[in-house]
């Protein structure tokens, strides 16, 4: 519908954007409260779209019909305006397919609305500013179907499987600021790992690498050891959040390929964290109470979050194999302390740290450069300096004493 090219320059596609959206003058725009839609706010003459959640947490469970971008026409005469109209409306459609770029389909139709009740600057200010997105509501079956239907994996499936890597591959690349494909490395370091139950943090900053770990899967489907995945987002945007009852966990088989890519949109749409804690503990037990026939648990973990529900830990019998991902120099104690205390192991692109309670004797552990000393009465490792690294002295606050459990 809109290629890269036509958004990035559209002043030099300006008779492509005149056919696709006719214009309509207005006095002043109001929503009808008739029609299900949403407002996305942009403000006078700028292109970010300020409440993206709005869309985002209602998006997989409906079908845009029409987009209606909303602009205030002044001063009346066009070629007065200071802002340069194409320019802002290639931008703005820009943000919106970031936002979701399901959106850039022929099958939605396209149209301006121009507010001309405001003669003044000041007012025109006043006036809303934006996109409206008018839908309607997927059948709950035709939802489940599309992003559940299970598919057993021929290996002959060419199509299925090519699709499915370069969905991943734009999701990625949609979804990605700095590329790190660490954790890809990893993963093919150990062709040992089989029967594996992954488990994801897949909030905002962890997108690229929940996105990196189902594209090397894919790409090595014959080999590849991981069975069940678990996505979780630290519960579909809820405000109050109570720990163990969080929710936002997504469970699905690994063979289901076709779907996977769905998957990964839908968690990111209902919800991307927005809180430095995350409810990874959960997930954990989630994903083994769903499949209790894996052998391995792997957590993608962001070191840069706490995990909220640490308090949940003694539910793990099993070990779990931590990988740091978006570590800046030190390894954030809380997730030493999951693997130590489950037996399980620490894992960052330069590292892998095993068998954990051997360093308990010696009374420190060095990871990184950084050294963590074992503290006896607490039964858990720590910063050795304390004041030299604050950085994840927050998450002690969940550590089992300090956390009341549902």
């Amino acid at each position: 519908m809109f290629s890269n090219a036509v958004i990035s320059s559209p002043k030099a596609h300006t008779s492509y954007f005149d056919s696709i959206f006719p214009i309509t003058e207005i006095n002043e725009f109001k929503k009808d409260i008739q029609q299900s839609a949403v407002l996305l706010k942009n403000g006078y003459a700028e292109a970010e779209i300020i409440n993206k959640s709005d869309w985002l947490l209602i998006a997989p469970k409906v079908k845009a019909k029409e987009i209606k971008f909303i602009f205030t026409k002044y001063p009346a005469k066009k070629e007065l305006w200071l802002t340069d109209y194409y320019k802002l409306l290639g931008a703005r459609l820009k943000k919106l397919f970031e936002t979701d770029s399901n959106l850039n389909s022929n099958l939605i139709k396209w149209s301006i609305i121009l507010q001309t009740d405001c003669k003044t600057e000041p007012k025109a200010r006043l006036l809303f500013h934006g996109i409206e997105i008018i839908y309607e509501q997927i059948k709950s079956d035709t939802l489940h179907k599309k992003l559940y239907k299970p598919l057993e994996v021929t290996y002959d499936s060419t199509n299925v499987i090519k699709t499915a890597e370069q969905k991943v591959e734009h999701f990625i690349k949609t979804n990605t600021k700095i590329k790190d494909t660490s954790i890809m490395m990893i993963f093919n370091k150990h062709p040992e790992w089989k029967n594996s139950l992954v488990v994801i943090d897949f909030t905002g900053s962890m997108y690229q690498y929940g996105g990196q770990v189902l594209l090397n899967h894919i790409l090595n489907l014959k080999k590849s050891g991981i069975k069940y995945f678990v996505f979780f987002n630290d519960g579909d945007g809820r405000k109050y959040k109570i720990i163990g009852k969080t929710g936002g966990i997504y469970c699905v088989t690994a063979n289901d390929i076709e779907n996977l890519p769905n998957l990964l949109n839908k968690v990111k749409y209902m919800g991307n964290g927005g809180e430095k804690e995350e409810n990874n503990i959960e997930a954990i037990i989630k994903g083994m109470h769903k499949f209790p026939d894996f052998t391995e648990i792997i957590l993608i973990a962001d070191n840069n979050s706490c995990m909220r529900d640490y308090c949940l830990i003694e539910k793990i019998k099993r070990p779990v194999k931590v990988i740091a991902c978006r570590v800046r120099k030190t390894i954030n104690p809380q997730y030493i302390n999951l693997a130590y205390h489950t037996g399980g192991s620490v894992i960052t692109a330069n590292e892998e740290i095993n068998n954990l309670d051997s360093f308990k004797a010696d009374n420190q552990l060095i990871i990184n450069n950084t050294v963590y000393r074992y503290n006896t009465s607490k039964d858990r490792f720590e910063y050795k300096n304390k004041l030299r690294y604050r950085f994840h002295q927050n998450c002690n606050r969940f550590y089992k004493k300090q956390c009341e459990c549902d």
